[in-house]
């Protein structure tokens, strides 16, 4: 089902509406199109409707998985 998340960018306390069928809740990191590139934003709710949304979340950031991938790879000697 699409939904409607809420996000602010990085040193912008305004809410943007961007269309989602990702499981994304409130606090997670997600990538948007921004301008003429990507962004990082946060998420700071999710809704079911809003006028203002025109574009599409591309992605939720997996913080959790990264953490991971970095413990295994120090693990390995791969990374400091």
């Amino acid at each position: 089902m699409m939904q409607v998340a809420s996000v602010v960018f990085q040193n912008s306390p305004k809410l943007y509406d961007y269309f989602t069928d990702l499981p994304l809740k409130a606090g997670d990191l997600a990538v948007v199109p921004a301008g003429a590139g990507l962004a990082v934003v946060k998420v700071k709710k999710v809704k079911d409707a809003s006028d203002k949304a025109k574009k599409l979340v591309i992605q939720k950031v997996d913080l959790e998985g990264y953490q991971e991938r970095v413990a295994w790879l120090r693990q390995a000697g791969e990374v400091r």
